[in-house]
């Protein structure tokens, strides 16, 4: 299995996305940052699209491996991505989901407000707390193992990082603000998203918001 999705949740179509013109990539590097000081204000569906598709999207195809926006070993892909949405301005989408990389829609988890429980799974950091979207990768480390055996707990780590990178250039392009995350009670972070830690686990979150003015 080279990907997740859950065939009985209700879906939702993400916008399409083309490339923007903007900064260059070299200027994009040489600005990312991690912040923190984060705004209220709602992020767009199409933002969020945006940055799903250009950190862990469907960006080509050769036999039958799909090619991602990050490079994978074995292009086996092991990375999930879970949108935790507290606020989007043209939508009243408020729950857990899932993005399905294959049809660039998101499947429902949860329904309900979550990020005061995310906040506390993260031991307390409060800054996430104003964060309208969270993105919460996981890896399948036995995607990986079957082809690489033991060294699947390294390059699956890896991967995640590439896909996290993505995120953050993706954000800095658009004047958004994040900040890698990997400190969470793994036990709380696994039944909040109805993962089993046996198959899947979580690795990193990115709360995404747009840049406080203060």
């Amino acid at each position: 299995m080279f990907h997740k999705e859950y065939p009985n949740a209700r879906r939702f179509e993400l916008p399409e996305v083309q490339p923007l013109r903007g900064r260059s990539l070299e200027e994009t590097i040489l600005s990312r940052r991690s912040r923190r000081n984060y705004s209220k204000e709602p992020i767009t569906m199409e933002e969020l699209s945006r940055i799903l598709f250009f950190s862990v999207g469907i960006t080509g195809k050769i036999g039958r491996y799909y090619l991602r926006a990050y490079p994978s070993a074995g292009a086996l892909a092991p990375v999930e991505v879970y949108p935790l949405i507290e606020r989007a301005t043209d939508s009243d989408l408020k729950g857990i989901y899932h993005y399905n990389s294959l049809e660039h829609c998101l499947e429902e988890i949860r329904k309900g407000s979550y990020i005061d429980e995310l906040v506390e799974i993260c031991y307390h950091q409060d800054f996430i707390r104003n964060a309208p979207i969270c993105l919460i990768l996981t890896v399948f480390e036995k995607r990986t193992r079957s082809k690489y055996g033991r060294r699947a707990k390294r390059y699956v780590l890896l991967d995640a990082g590439h896909a996290g990178e993505n995120i953050y250039l993706e954000c800095e392009f658009l004047g958004l603000s994040t900040c890698a995350i990997g400190a969470f009670d793994d036990e709380a972070l696994c039944s909040l998203l109805e993962i089993d830690p046996e198959e899947e686990y979580p690795v990193l979150c990115y709360p995404i918001s747009r840049r406080s003015k203060h």
